[in-house]
């Protein structure tokens, strides 16, 4: 083995706490919303307690109404409607 080699292997073991850090920040990089996918996971649908109006910045987003206390979840897509017009249509409930 080289010496640059035995170097790199003796900093390594000489700081263990940067391991763990490097391990603490890939789980949390794995668990963000926004880069999942870069690891193979799927991106989180926005959840919101009201719907933003419909329009085209949010032409073809998935958007989750948070339901309240007794209520369903409900999932959107916001589509343009025949008429020209923007608005949320229901992709998915609560109910199975």
């Amino acid at each position: 083995m080289s010496q640059r080699h035995r170097s790199d292997l003796h900093d390594r073991a000489a700081a263990p706490e940067v391991d763990d850090r490097l391990d603490r920040m890939d789980a949390d990089l794995r668990r963000s919303r926004w880069l999942a996918p870069l690891y193979g996971g799927l991106p989180q649908v926005p959840v919101r307690d009201t719907l933003p109006t419909a329009s085209a910045d949010f032409a073809y987003r998935l958007m989750v109404h948070r339901a309240g206390s007794g209520t369903e979840d409900v999932v959107y897509i916001c589509v343009l409607a025949a008429a020209g017009t923007w608005e949320w249509s229901v992709v998915a409930t609560g109910t199975p």
